[in-house]
């Protein structure tokens, strides 16, 4: 077994690809619930973790006791959709076991995948 050590230099990467993703999913979250005040969205999965890898992407979702599960993805997919410069690859893949939206933000090319009302 062989253990490579991190660079201060890797170490750094790593913090400010940690810091970009928590940036990126805050401002997501703020977007979504300035447009629909009644939501909640979380984060989880290998990003809260923090056992995600470069690439990996980031695992949100959205909760609201007034929509249904349908109606929130699709208000979701409006707002980004109105938002092209700031996300894109957008694909709401409804046909799922647990329908998601995906996207991309363009400025930090991180990949967000947002599923609906299923905290468990």
């Amino acid at each position: 077994f062989f253990f490579k050590q991190k660079t201060a230099y890797e170490i750094s990467a790593c913090l400010v690809g940690s810091e970009m993703c928590i940036r990126d999913s805050d401002r997501v979250k703020q977007i979504l619930t300035e447009n629909i005040p009644s939501i909640d969205m979380k984060a989880f999965g290998s990003f809260v973790t923090k056992l995600y890898l470069p690439g990996a992407d980031i695992d949100c979702v959205v909760v609201s006791e007034e929509y249904s599960d349908r109606a929130l993805m699709n208000k979701v997919a409006k707002i980004l959709m109105k938002l092209r410069k700031q996300y894109d690859d957008i694909n709401v893949i409804r046909g799922a076991k647990v329908p998601i939206v995906k996207f991309r933000d363009v400025q930090d090319d991180l990949n967000f995948d947002i599923s609906f009302n299923k905290l468990d």
